[in-house]
Formats: C-alpha cells, sequence, structure tokens
C-alpha cells in the first residue's frame, strides 16, 4: 500500500477512513503517543482459550500448531507494552472505540457510503476525544475540512465488488481456499444451510463484529 500510494500506512488510514466517518481520536492501527491512557488491558480468559480444541471449534484448525497457552500469554503480555501498541500491524492491532468500529462496519456493509452523523442528543459526540495524527502535526486537515463533510463514500467499486473481496467470492474467489473459513481480510458467515451471508472479524481485545449483507 505504501509503496503504490507513496503515502505511510497511517496517512491513509486516516484518509480514507478516520475523518470521511469523523471517528477522529478513536480508531487506529498503531496508536500515537496520548492515546494509551485511554486503552483497556488485555487479559487471558482462559474458559474462551477451549475454543482452541478442533472438537469445540472447527475453525480453530486453521491455526498454527505453535498457538499454545504460553504463546498466547506472551502474545498478550507483548500487546499490553506500548511497544506493542503501537506497532503498524493491519491485520492485528486495531484500536478502536466501539461506536467507531460500528461506523466502519456500517461504511462496509453499505458499499463505503458513509453512515449518516450522530445527533447532537447521541451523548457523547462524535469527536470528543483529543485527535493524535500518527505523523505529529495534521497539516492537511484544515484544507480538507469541505471534502471531508461532503464526501459519501469511501470506495469507488460497486457494493456487489466490494462484498466479493471480502468474502473471496465472485472475481476474488481464486484468491481464497475453496470453501474455507476466510474471505480476503475476513472471516465469511454462513447461515446454518451454509450460505454465504456476510463477514466479520473479531479482535485480540474481545471485539468482535460482523456484517449480514442481506439485512
Amino acid at each position: 500500500m505504501q509503496h503504490a500510494s507513496g503515502k505511510k500506512f497511517q496517512d491513509v488510514l486516516e484518509e480514507a477512513f478516520v475523518r470521511p466517518l469523523n471517528v477522529e481520536g478513536e480508531f487506529y492501527i498503531g496508536i500515537p503517543s496520548g492515546v494509551e491512557s485511554r486503552l483497556a488491558t488485555l487479559t487471558i480468559d482462559r474458559d474462551d482459550l477451549s475454543t482452541l480444541d478442533p472438537k469445540a471449534n472447527p475453525l480453530s484448525t486453521i491455526l498454527p500448531s505453535s498457538l499454545t497457552l504460553t504463546a498466547i500469554s506472551n502474545l498478550i503480555a507483548l500487546l499490553n507494552t506500548l511497544d506493542g501498541r503501537c506497532a503498524i500491524v493491519p491485520g492485528a492491532n486495531g484500536h478502536f472505540s466501539a461506536r467507531a468500529l460500528a461506523r466502519y462496519y456500517a461504511a462496509l456493509v453499505d458499499g463505503g457510503m458513509v453512515p449518516p452523523r450522530h445527533p447532537s442528543s447521541s451523548l457523547p459526540p462524535l469527536g470528543i476525544h483529543p485527535h493524535h495524527p500518527i505523523n505529529g502535526k495534521d497539516k492537511n486537515k484544515d484544507n480538507q475540512t469541505d471534502e471531508v463533510e461532503t464526501l459519501t463514500t469511501v470506495f469507488a467499486n460497486p457494493k456487489v465488488k466490494i462484498h466479493d473481496a471480502f468474502m473471496g467470492t465472485g472475481d476474488y474467489k481464486s484468491l481464497t481456499f475453496p470453501n474455507g473459513p476466510l474471505g480476503l481480510g475476513f472471516y465469511r458467515l454462513l447461515t446454518t444451510d451454509g450460505s454465504l451471508t456476510g463477514f466479520g472479524h473479531a479482535g485480540v481485545g474481545g471485539s468482535t463484529a460482523y456484517c449480514d449483507i442481506n439485512n
């Protein structure tokens, strides 16, 4: 992404999602200085570790055998450090508020359409948290205010193409394992009869979000 765009990953994230979705200060992949005090501390729920048993969870068969309790404990400890929080790992180190995550998924399921702003009666209002741009001064914000206000979508492709990419179907079918649990970057959501109905992902901190593309 950085090579193709000539921009740093965090700058692309800001331009593509943070400012259009009005989630400044609540949506980071790798945090900047000044945000760490607002983050929850990660802990291990040992009861949940039972899901690593293939008999209890078929999805666990795609996990590496090295993902043991000790390895998970060490990973959680690492992710609680400041260096761990600051690491730019797009597939594994997102830090979001619940409403920022909800607005992000609302845009994804609706083909990139920016959801309406929260009404003034909704408390606390969006933007209440101070925004800390990754690269220091947000020098482009003043120049982009009008553009963000009028932006209605964060994607250029049609909705069906976007959903096909996330679920690994259509033109993107050859890029995923046949009948596998993963699309491109997301888990596939299936109905009881095995039909694809959406996509989503869970976070190491316990947050989970899924989109039902039919509802």
